[in-house]
């Protein structure tokens, strides 16, 4: 009987450090110390602890969402791609952080998550978000944004655009998704790929970019510009009054996209063809900094503390770190 009690307690022990391993994981740097905080909540309760400038790492799975709204910090998911190691948060969440004495000069970082409901962003300085994925973007028009940058992302909805602001895309994919609201707001794209059927793009500057679809109207009509960009759709003058006469327009059955391509990758052909002032392909797929869905900094995937000491007075830690 008592090798049966402690068989089973030894099966439950294993059970339980079975789920310890595949919880979701936040861990918060700040001040030299980490502390881990575990299960869906993990974002939620090391944002509350965090302070601004700190560094928070999501392992892979799904997490409660949060309001970004107090304090500004670095924020590293496992990665946007489907699949088991991607990073997702679940619920809506706003970014929104006003400036003050603490965080005046503290830079944000976005990296590696994907946002699977409305993601809102209102005014905020000095935010670069980096190889993430929104399902539904959506933003403040009456706010402002300063110095944000947009680095291997993909939209698939929503509409970006404030009010006295210059944002930079930088080898992005955009999908139903508007740019540009009002007065004085200027988006840049460079090396981007971008469906604007149906979608007024107003105010954006496009460099070296992939556009297609069917056009709500001209480029120029919305107060942008574009170089060196392809079109392939049928709208005749869609480069009509651009700046530069490098562009080019395609019918609508140009084949041009890989088949079953998750991210927009030119076929062998077009991306031989298709070449930017550098020699490599323009969209989101060239430059000098191709789009790429792997994020570069080691991710913990397992974070396993023993719930008591040996009797020499040691306590087990198991760790896992992985890299892509």
């Amino acid at each position: 009987m008592k090798r049966f009690a402690l068989l089973t307690l030894f099966a439950i022990s294993l059970i339980a450090m079975s789920a310890q391993s595949s919880m979701q994981l936040a861990t918060l740097f700040h001040d030299g110390d980490i502390t881990t905080f575990y299960n869906a909540n993990a974002l939620k309760e090391a944002y509350a602890a965090a302070a601004d400038g700190d560094v928070i790492t999501l392992s892979s799975g799904s997490f409660a969402p949060t309001n970004l709204s107090t304090k500004k910090v670095t924020l590293r998911g496992a990665g946007m791609e489907d699949g088991p190691n991607r990073t997702v948060i679940t619920g809506a969440v706003n970014l929104s952080v006003t400036p003050n004495m603490d965080n005046a000069n503290v830079p944000m970082t976005i990296e590696g998550i994907y946002f699977g409901a409305d993601f809102k962003m209102g005014a905020i300085a000095d935010l670069t978000v980096i190889k993430c994925g929104f399902s539904n973007i959506t933003t403040d028009m009456s706010g402002s944004v300063e110095n944000c940058t947009f680095l291997h992302c993909l939209f698939k909805g929503g509409f970006i655009g404030f009010t006295n602001s210059v944002v930079d895309f930088k080898n992005c994919g955009f999908v139903s998704t508007a740019l540009g609201s009002g007065s004085a707001d200027v988006h840049n794209l460079d090396h981007c790929t971008i469906d604007v059927t149906g979608i007024f793009n107003r105010n954006c500057n496009y460099i070296e970019c992939v556009l297609f679809g069917v056009a709500y109207s001209t480029i120029k009509s919305g107060g942008g510009d574009a170089y060196g960009c392809v079109y392939v759709g049928e709208s005749e003058n869609y480069f009509n009054g651009c700046s530069s006469a490098v562009n080019q327009k395609f019918p609508s059955d140009t084949q041009f996209l890989k088949e079953e391509s998750l991210y927009y990758e030119l076929t062998d052909e077009k991306a031989a063809e298709w070449l930017g002032s550098d020699g490599s392909q323009i969209g989101m797929h060239g430059g000098q900094i191709p789009f790429d869905t792997k994020t570069d900094r080691p991710q913990i995937s397992r974070f396993n503390i023993s719930s008591k000491t040996s009797p020499d007075g040691k306590l087990a830690v198991d760790i896992e770190v992985i890299t892509n």
